[in-house]
């Protein structure tokens, strides 16, 4: 939106003024908290390396499986929208930015909501990937424009319930380690999605056309649901052997 109506200078005037905003708030308004210096509690500071940890890596494979398809919404779906539906680049940005306004509005009362209800996080995970594999079948199934609106919405729902659940998976597994090692992985993870996911979709447009990648990619969620519960498997096996 913001290259339709003001151009690549204007998006990165704002780009620039509002990390230097966000900088300036974390600097000003965040409140400090004390060192502990007590010696009372000392975490993951032993502990197994989470290159041992099979659950961990395992679920880390599973992450990249769940983004590789998720960051095409920011790479290969916008020129989807502009070359199949031949949308306008503000109707392009006014769309991307639903996704963030419905995040904005409702990520923090879903997620309480779905605390509260004590839905069981691998429900939950598994859920949110379904919904996000369904915004890639309705490009397929049904091609016309009022459905984008219909896949952004489903692949928006699937990204506020999958994100700060993964993120809190990977920080409770942490205590079984080096929290840094273990956090500092998933980052990877995410890394290794943005390096293989952005040129996977590009060249497989490019051989395949779209109907086949968003197949694909629907099929890769699958998976990756079907890895997740494959994943609590492994959980229960391993607390059962304590």
């Amino acid at each position: 939106f913001i290259i339709a109506t003001w151009g690549y200078v204007g998006l990165f005037w704002v780009d620039g003024l509002t990390c230097m905003a966000a900088a300036s708030i974390l600097l000003f308004a965040l409140v400090r908290k004390a060192a502990v210096t007590d010696g009372s509690k000392q975490v993951g500071t032993k502990g197994r390396s989470p290159y041992s940890d099979r659950p961990y890596l395992f679920f880390l494979l599973t992450v990249v499986f769940i983004s590789i398809p998720f960051l095409q919404y920011f790479s290969t779906v916008p020129l989807f929208y502009a070359e199949v539906h031949e949308l306008s680049e503000q109707w392009i940005g006014i769309l991307l930015g639903a996704n963030g306004l419905l995040i904005f509005l409702m990520e923090m009362p879903l997620i309480k909501y779905c605390e509260d209800r004590k839905f069981s996080r691998t429900g939950i995970l598994v859920f949110s990937v379904l919904l996000i594999a369904l915004s890639f079948a309705v490009l397929n199934l049904f091609p016309i424009v009022a459905f984008l609106w219909i896949g952004m919405v489903f692949m928006t729902f699937g990204e506020m319930l999958n994100f700060p659940f993964m993120n809190r998976f990977a920080y409770d597994r942490s205590d079984q380690g080096p929290p840094g090692a273990y956090m500092a992985l998933f980052t990877i993870s995410w890394s290794v999605a943005h390096i293989i996911g952005h040129t996977l979709g590009l060249n497989l447009i490019d051989r395949f056309g779209y109907s086949s990648t968003w197949w694909l990619f629907t099929g890769m969620l699958v998976l990756a649901m079907v890895m997740l519960v494959v994943l609590e498997r492994m959980l229960k096996r391993e607390e059962e052997r304590g």
